[in-house]
């Protein structure tokens, strides 16, 4: 409950405080933020068990425990964040929104500042202008034109989560296995590894984003991608055998090297592409009236089919193996 919220929340927030000059290199923070989380959590994960391994169940009870330090963080932290200036204005209060401007655009919190000035008519124009097409409920979202918008940020989440990122980050110790490595250790090794390549994968997306553009970050994100996955399916389907205790081997080393590294690829080809752009496009495609509700549903539509893939993906790995990432890779063609 709490992440489904704040995934939600926080690029809505991120959005509404920001530029809209930097406004894809900010949202583009929370999924590098992300990736750090995800690649301590597997180092941890990996540490843990190469070293406490059978020590009181302490190689699993700490992961857990340690979750709630970074959780106290933000729970405190939170309430020295400032209302959002556009929340501000939709509800009146102009000349908090405009302190809250000085705050967070000056460094001396300069309430005439012209730019503060500026940015506040602004955001009071879009307002009044938005409030002539105000959404008051979930069904009016389903009206034209905002039916449009909403199916392209629900769609966005969607093949975002069928790329197969999560198949990976979820199952990797899994998919290592099938690629040749056997120990426990050395799974998760490689795990960590994927996720330092996410993390640096990223980096160029906060920084360059916004002048790159989005449709071209997705497009070559998804080729990127495609690519990968249907190397590994014809690698594994190629090179692989699957034993009558359902474990797949892939024999040559340069087979599993070549499922390794794309495996690699594949990651780096999200964390600059869609993964920050799966956040950045819904918030800026919806206007501020309906924003918050239509990021929810795009919020839900991501966990759902997430979720429904969790359910999938162990079955068609212990099935079809090698055709669950030929699958991933023809729909990322599709899309």
């Amino acid at each position: 409950l709490g992440v489904g919220a704040l995934s939600m929340l926080i690029p809505v927030y991120q959005s509404e405080i920001s530029s809209k000059e930097v406004r894809g290199r900010l949202i583009s923070l929370q999924q590098l933020a992300i990736t750090i989380g995800i690649a301590v959590s597997f180092w941890i994960n990996y540490g843990t068990e190469a070293h406490l391994s059978g020590q009181n169940n302490v190689s699993w009870r700490l992961p857990l425990a340690l979750q709630i330090v970074p959780a106290l963080i933000l729970g405190t932290g939170i309430f020295f964040f400032p209302f959002s200036p556009r929340w501000l204005l939709d509800r009146n209060r102009d000349q908090e929104a405009i302190r809250v401007l000085a705050r967070i655009r000056t460094v001396d919190r300069d309430e005439q500042d012209p730019h503060v000035l500026q940015e506040y008519a602004e955001i009071k124009q879009d307002i009044q202008m938005e409030r002539e097409q105000s959404v008051r409920s979930y069904s009016d979202l389903l009206k034209y034109p905002l039916r449009r918008r909403l199916i392209l940020g629900m769609m966005i989440q969607i093949f975002a989560q069928l790329s197969g990122i999560n198949t990976v980050m979820y199952y990797a110790p899994s998919i290592f296995r099938q690629a040749g490595l056997s120990s426990v250790t050395s799974k998760l090794l490689a795990t960590g590894i994927s996720g330092i390549v996410n993390i640096v994968a990223t980096i160029p997306a906060v920084l360059y984003i916004d002048k790159l553009g989005r449709r071209p970050s997705l497009i070559s994100g998804a080729c990127i991608m495609a690519l990968s996955m249907l190397i590994v399916g014809g690698v594994m389907g190629s090179y692989g055998t699957m034993r009558a205790d359902g474990e797949v081997i892939v024999i040559g080393s340069g087979a599993q090297y070549t499922i390794m590294v794309f495996i690699f690829i594949f990651v780096a080809g999200f964390a600059y592409s869609w993964g920050p752009c799966g956040w950045i496009y819904p918030t800026e495609i919806f206007p501020l009236q309906m924003r918050s509700k239509g990021t929810s549903l795009t919020t839900a539509a991501c966990w759902s089919t997430n979720c429904a893939l969790s359910f999938v993906v162990p079955v068609l790995i212990k099935n079809i193996w090698y055709g669950t990432y030929l699958i991933s890779g023809l729909a990322k063609d599709i899309r």
